[in-house]
């Protein structure tokens, strides 16, 4: 008690007015400064703009007027000022000598609809044109500049609010579905570019991804209610198909698209990959949450599990190198299931499968990736001079599902690779500049057309 007593006795030192003071005009000077003066100015007439927002709308839904967007840069000027005081400028977004907010560099940024901060208002819209000069922007300047695994959460951010800008005004347009269409791509290449990554998820990747091209599939179903096509269609239809490659469903989804369209050769290799790829034996699960595959466990009746057939159009001229970036996510379930066939199909008193074949058959350029799956699925092999000469493959031989992390094997998207930009992938129509296919220097279509004076061989 006498400490306390002491201690509340003792004298506090005295102060000095020129402190006291020079914190006070640092406080005033930091809580006084132009972009607070600004932000506090654009907040005013915001609350205005949404006075009168609120006023035009009606309480009934269907006579509500539709939003149209009146922001005529990539970020609306209150965002920025707002942003800016928050600190939460993006380093891309900065003028590289000044590091201070630029509007050429400023783009929106992604926020989830919350309860207080009012409805969107126009101003903080971009119409269809100012979205696709974003999209371009991002696509193409910003992966140019910045590498992709640096730049990927950044641009990934800013096309869902592209996304949200364009579904906020129910926009049809065509500027809707050139953007759309860029995006999808975008997340496609991702899937491929980032596999492993630290930081990366798939899951988040594909989610966004199937959200995008369901948003193409309605533009493209309203497109053609006003009988108007788009070129690049089929190319997006084919991916919904390989993106759904473990539902048999999605062959019933598309008995309701044109015939036109299903005549599309990229559209016909994709439901031929989707046919080839079903397969009847999965280990059946009891809990659907504990499935390791990224095919859906439920196994297709009567399916010929014709892995044989999947993996050499997989790896033909048909299939460009974004289809097979998708396919890259299914092939460790696929060979797990090729495995398992040719399982039931050998007896014990059969020869063991040489290496060299099953390497050929499972679609493996290097003999440790086929030794690094036979392990993780409890396969023996047969050695000859330390070099692989079989595996033991019959009925007697026990298969198990290999776990996620076995499953980081060679990808197909690898051999079919452009050797382009990424920003040249994505935004380069394909049928145009045909960068996504590689004709193989084998392929006989084009040995025989190179030949002068012979005939084709009509069958």
């Amino acid at each position: 008690m006498s400490l306390n007593k002491k201690a509340k006795s003792r004298p506090r030192p005295p102060m000095d007015p020129s402190n006291t003071a020079k914190r006070r005009a640092a406080r005033s000077a930091r809580f006084s400064s132009g972009t607070d003066l600004k932000y506090q100015t654009l907040r005013k007439s915001r609350m205005k703009e949404q006075e009168a927002f609120e006023a035009q709308q009606s309480k009934h839904w269907q006579e509500s007027t539709i939003l149209v967007g009146t922001c005529t840069q990539m970020c609306p000027e209150f965002e920025v000022a707002e942003r800016t005081i928050q600190k939460s400028i993006h380093p891309y977004e900065k003028h590289p000598e000044t590091h201070q907010p630029d509007p050429e560099f400023t783009v929106k940024a992604y926020h989830r609809p919350a309860a207080g901060k009012g409805p969107i208002l126009p101003s903080d819209v971009r119409p269809p044109a100012i979205l696709r000069k974003t999209t371009e922007y991002l696509l193409q300047q910003v992966l140019r500049k910045h590498p992709f695994h640096e730049a990927h959460a950044f641009v990934r951010d800013r096309t869902r609010a592209i996304r949200q800008d364009f579904s906020v005004q129910s926009s049809f347009t065509n500027e809707s579905i050139y953007c759309h269409e860029l995006i999808a791509r975008f997340h496609i290449v991702s899937l491929h570019e980032l596999k492993g990554q630290p930081a990366f998820s798939s899951q988040q990747e594909i989610e966004q991804l199937s959200k995008v091209l369901y948003t193409l599939g309605q533009l493209y179903d309203y497109k053609r209610m006003k009988n108007q096509a788009n070129r690049h269609e089929p190319e997006f239809r084919a991916y919904m198909v390989l993106l759904s490659l473990g539902d048999p469903a999605i062959s019933v989804e598309t008995l309701s698209w044109s015939p036109d369209l299903i005549e599309k050769p990229i559209v016909q290799t994709a439901l031929a990959l989707h046919s080839y790829a079903q397969r009847n034996n999965h280990t059946e699960q009891r809990f659907k949450h504990v499935d390791l595959s990224l095919i859906s466990s439920t196994n297709t009746e009567a399916a010929p599990n014709f892995y044989t057939r999947f993996f050499k159009v997989a790896k033909g001229f048909k299939t460009t190198f974004l289809m097979a970036c998708i396919l890259d996510m299914f092939l460790p379930s696929l060979r797990t299931g090729a495995l398992k066939a040719m399982k039931k199909s050998y007896l014990s008193a059969h020869a063991n499968i040489p290496f060299s074949d099953l390497l050929r058959i499972l679609s493996l350029p290097r003999n440790e990736e086929l030794i690094k799956i036979c392990k993780s699925h409890g396969l023996q092999i047969e050695f000859t001079d330390e070099q692989p000469l079989s595996v033991i493959l019959n009925k007697r031989a026990l298969i198990h599902d290999p776990l996620p992390e076995d499953n980081e094997y060679s990808y197909l998207a690898n051999t079919k690779h452009p050797k382009i930009s990424i920003s040249n992938i994505i935004c380069v129509a394909s049928d145009h500049a045909k960068l996504q296919r590689r004709r193989s220097k084998k392929d006989p279509r084009k040995n025989s057309s190179s030949k002068r004076g012979s005939n084709p061989k009509i069958l």
